[in-house]
């Protein structure tokens, strides 16, 4: 992250296979993410779907600062099956 904002709009991708025992580490650096202030007061926005070698499925969607977990929106289920 650089230190001062050269933008309005900074962009973060990841796409990769994560072990379930990493699963918790990974959300508490989305968690430290999500709390992020610029010059504005305006938090990351962002979407995280993860996906199980079973089929199953979850949402985590970044927002006011926090993460919130739930199951994806009904448009992406019938992908994930």
């Amino acid at each position: 992250m650089p230190e001062r904002s050269f933008s309005w709009t900074l962009y973060v991708t990841y796409g990769g296979d994560v072990r379930v025992q990493a699963l918790d580490w990974l959300r508490a650096q989305v968690a430290e993410i999500a709390k992020f202030v610029d010059d504005d007061g305006d938090h990351p926005v962002g979407f995280f779907l993860l996906t199980g070698e079973a089929g199953d499925a979850r949402a985590w969607i970044v927002r006011d600062g926090e993460v919130h977990e739930g199951p994806p929106p009904e448009e992406l289920r019938a992908i994930v099956r």
